[in-house]
Order: C-alpha cells, then sequence, then structure tokens
C-alpha cells in the first residue's frame, strides 16, 4: 500500500489506458479524508488532494495533475483518474486506482494484472470483470511490495 501511493504519477501513467471512467457517474460524493498534502513513506514524493466540486478531485502527483472521482465497485473504493498533463500519449486517458484509509495512511493499490482487461474493453466489461473478481477476492494487486503508503503533511 506504501508504494501504491508512492508513485501514483508512474502508476497512474502506466494505468492510463482507458478511454472512460470506471463508473458512468461518480458514486459519491467527495471524501473529505483524503483532501491535503500526503507525501510517500518511501522517498517522500508529494500527493496533493483538492476537493474541485462535490464530487471531483484535482490530485496532482508529484507535479502530474488529474480529475478523479469515485467509481465504487463491488465494495471497493475506486477513483477513476483522468490525466491532465500535455502528454499526448495519455492526456485524457483513464487510470483506476483502489485505495483504502488504514489508521493515519492512504493505501494505494493496482488492479490485479491477471484481470482480462485490455485498453480496448468496454466499461461494461471491466464493470463486469472486477465484479466477478470481487467474488473471489482477486480485484488488486495486494503484494505488500505494488501498494504504495502516503501520511498526511501535519
Amino acid at each position: 500500500m506504501k508504494r501504491l501511493f508512492l508513485s501514483i504519477a508512474l502508476l497512474l501513467l502506466a494505468g492510463c489506458n482507458f478511454e472512460t471512467p470506471l463508473t458512468e457517474k461518480p458514486t459519491r460524493d467527495i471524501d473529505p479524508a483524503l483532501l491535503g498534502s500526503w507525501f510517500s513513506l518511501v522517498d517522500g514524493r508529494p500527493l496533493d488532494v483538492f476537493k474541485l466540486s462535490k464530487d471531483e478531485y484535482l490530485v496532482v502527483d508529484d507535479g502530474s495533475p488529474y480529475v478523479c472521482t469515485h467509481s465504487d465497485i463491488a465494495g471497493t473504493n475506486f477513483v477513476s483518474c483522468r490525466q491532465l498533463a500535455n502528454d499526448k500519449d495519455h492526456y485524457g486517458k483513464y487510470a483506476y486506482i483502489a485505495y483504502k484509509l488504514e489508521k493515519d495512511e492512504l493505501v494505494i493499490f493496482q488492479l490485479n494484472g491477471s484481470l482480462p482487461l485490455t485498453d480496448k474493453s468496454s466499461p461494461k466489461e471491466i464493470r463486469t470483470a472486477l465484479e466477478e473478481a470481487g467474488k473471489t477476492g482477486t480485484t488488486l494487486d495486494t503484494d505488500p511490495q505494488h501498494a504504495k503508503r502516503y501520511k498526511k503533511k501535519s
């Protein structure tokens, strides 16, 4: 989990393959507990989370901006994050990130790499795959080496 937020920029850029958000509309309003300035417990990289609207965040990961909304599926807290930086390969594409707040840390997880998803998968196919994987607990890559942890700055 520490590692998941450690390099959201790399994680998000690597995961910015999807053309649409995970859910058509945000599944809930922003969570005030996510707002603020965070730092990676591995290398200190900054992660800033701002309220953009009642259901949107502006996330700046080590200088890379994203607009994120909640896209919860099958009991997992997901956010759909749209790349905003001037990068022709990733601009406007989405990454799907799962997270949880654990004590005073923000923990971020990637999707399990064995899920049958491609950049051509439709939102419905993606949601179905996540719901099915949720039944067996295989939605996320839970390897502690791949998770990223952040702590809020005081």
